[in-house]
């Protein structure tokens, strides 16, 4: 049987087949609350801190210091940089151990501060003050007429 014309003007037989479609999903038009928990996720928990002592964490820091070594060398293109991030990460780690809250494993914890502290890294050294400071020391260097005075820089020592 041929559909007759919607009488919006959309064409024949659309908006049946809108309606069709949506009908067959018994969640279509349904607005979810979020208190709502899905069956196969734990119910969501208070943020209460888990307490980690220092033998835990550096248990789980010490197998793992090559890969994050490796992990900041990727971010930062350094070796030197990275080792220096890795041990400022893991001296993070340690002092804010009381604020671990459990909700991942101790060592997904450790490399997400590593990666927070390579990604302030580079932002540090991207910053414009920093580049204008460099551009302006390479400038004082390509110049041939630059000299160093010795007996200023043992003064400044």
């Amino acid at each position: 049987m041929p559909v007759p014309p919607d009488p919006h003007g959309s064409g024949g037989g659309t908006a049946r087949v809108r309606t069709a479609a949506l009908s067959c999903r018994p969640w279509a038009g349904q607005v979810r609350s979020r208190s709502v928990t899905h069956p196969l996720r734990p119910p969501p928990r208070d943020h209460v801190a888990v307490p980690l002592s220092e033998d835990e964490l550096l248990a789980c820091v010490e197998p793992a210091r090559a890969r994050l070594v490796r992990l900041a060398t990727s971010m930062l293109g350094d070796q030197a940089e990275a080792e220096d991030a890795v041990q400022d990460s893991v001296i993070k780690a340690l002092v804010g151990r009381e604020k671990f809250r459990g909700e991942a494993d101790a060592c997904s914890w450790v490399q997400r501060i590593c990666i927070n502290t390579c990604q302030d890294t580079l932002r540090r050294r991207n910053s414009t003050q920093n580049r204008d400071l460099a551009l302006r020391r390479e400038a004082l260097w390509r110049d041939p007429a630059y000299t160093v005075d010795p007996e200023r820089v043992a003064v400044a020592l």
